[in-house]
């Protein structure tokens, strides 16, 4: 669904909703008789009530960060989904780049302060081999591409999972502030995992290729960030709602599957060596927005965690919302549904946490149903009016809504 390019770069739009080389450390050796990757899930952060908000694409607009930030903490928002590309702030999978590190430090530094405890840092990007050439591709296809799965020693696809351990070692070693990682954005989508010849010959991986991959993925991504902390909780990337909540419980399945083979992961069979938690994406694309069907969509993909002994899993909801046109009468219908999404999720015991589609209006962004998830307009780079949407999810979460529009000037996002 909906996601950012790293700063100053354009995402290719796709419509199902409209190196270095390193040895390996002696400490990163599985060892399948202590299972020493199965990490148990534990955290004391229950920040229930988030937000989507991209901020690298606000700041490559321009942006005022300082005013957006502010808004959050009106809106009492306490936990945040933070895009933060390894590709964006790693000049290498090894290497972190001193500007944009602090950069980010400084935005979570100034979030917490507005009481957003809770950061889930998410990367969908990553680094290829050099000896892959990607001369003449889209950067961010590139950077979302996968050699075809060969898991025989010095193949170029496991020089790929050894760069990605690296990246993800890097990226928890680099922030020990961000203790949940999103290890990815909608992997079972042809978009974000795709082979190198997606952009050039349109060839995909089949449904079952993508859960391979996903599954070696999430033990390396898992097996770096642990490496590097210990306490840090891997959340199985959100799933898209391709062809709706049926199809992400079917991709789970494949990947539960999997890891019970004893194929994957240097032959761990325990979940905990591949992730502590589960996302997925509650979008309602193709069909009028019913709560008792979103409901029992939710439920459908938590059956299967349950089914395969992970039903003590929680789930983070990290990207959920509604695109209403520009109009004040789709934007207020779209506040209700939120209203009755607030109700009864707050009733699912296996939800840790929900993360509504997005703080703001993403107008440079060439598809006009992207534009409108947002919940605040935007007139200026430093003026912005709350939306109805907006209002509600502050209403929900117990924020100041008569300070939502000190920053809209004279502006009114629904003049008469």
């Amino acid at each position: 669904t909906p996601s950012e390019a790293p700063e100053g770069e354009t995402r290719l739009e796709e419509d199902w909703q409209t190196s270095s080389t390193g040895e390996t450390t002696e400490e990163s050796v599985y060892d399948p008789t202590l299972d020493q990757w199965a990490i148990e899930p534990h955290w004391e952060d229950r920040a229930f009530n988030g937000l989507c908000f991209a901020m690298t694409g606000a700041r490559s607009r321009g942006l005022d960060m300082d005013a957006l930030i502010d808004l959050m903490g009106e809106m009492n928002v306490e936990a945040q989904r933070h895009w933060i590309h390894a590709t964006s702030v790693l000049s290498d999978p090894d290497t972190p780049k001193e500007t944009q590190v602090a950069r980010h430090k400084e935005w979570i530094s100034q979030l917490r302060a507005e009481g957003v405890t809770k950061i889930v840092g998410m990367s969908h990007y990553w680094f290829l081999p050099e000896s892959i050439n990607v001369e003449g591709m889209d950067k961010n296809l590139a950077r979302s591409a996968v050699p075809y799965r060969d898991t025989d020693e010095g193949s170029v696809y496991m020089q790929f999972l050894e760069m990605y351990e690296r990246s993800w070692y890097t990226l928890a070693a680099t922030f020990p502030e961000i203790t949940f990682w999103e290890v990815g954005n909608e992997t079972n989508y042809d978009l974000y995992l795709h082979p190198l010849t997606y952009e050039s010959r349109r060839i995909k991986f089949t449904q079952e290729e993508k859960a391979e991959i996903l599954t070696d993925m999430l033990f390396y991504a898992g097996r770096g960030i642990h490496r590097a902390n210990p306490d840090a909780v891997v959340i199985l990337p959100g799933l898209a709602p391709v062809t709706g909540f049926a199809c992400m419980a079917d991709f789970l399945e494949l990947i539960y599957q999997n890891i019970e083979s004893g194929k994957y992961g240097n032959g761990s069979t325990n979940t905990n060596s591949y992730f502590q938690a589960v996302a997925w994406h509650g979008y309602v694309l193709k069909e009028a927005f019913d709560i008792d069907r979103w409901i029992a969509g939710n439920d459908l993909c938590y059956q299967v965690m349950a089914k395969h002994g992970d039903g003590d899993k929680k789930v983070f909801l990290t990207e959920f919302g509604f695109s209403d046109d520009g109009t004040q009468a789709v934007d207020a219908q779209q506040a209700e549904y939120f209203r009755q999404i607030y109700e009864r999720v707050k009733a699912l015991s296996y939800v840790d946490s929900i993360y509504p589609f997005r703080l703001v209006e993403d107008t440079d962004n060439a598809d006009t149903v992207e534009v409108y998830y947002g919940m605040f307009k935007v007139f200026s780079k430093t003026e912005f009016g709350v939306k109805e949407k907006g209002r509600a999810i502050c209403e929900l979460y117990g924020g100041s809504v008569e300070n939502l529009d000190r920053y809209a000037g004279d502006h009114c996002v629904y003049p008469n």
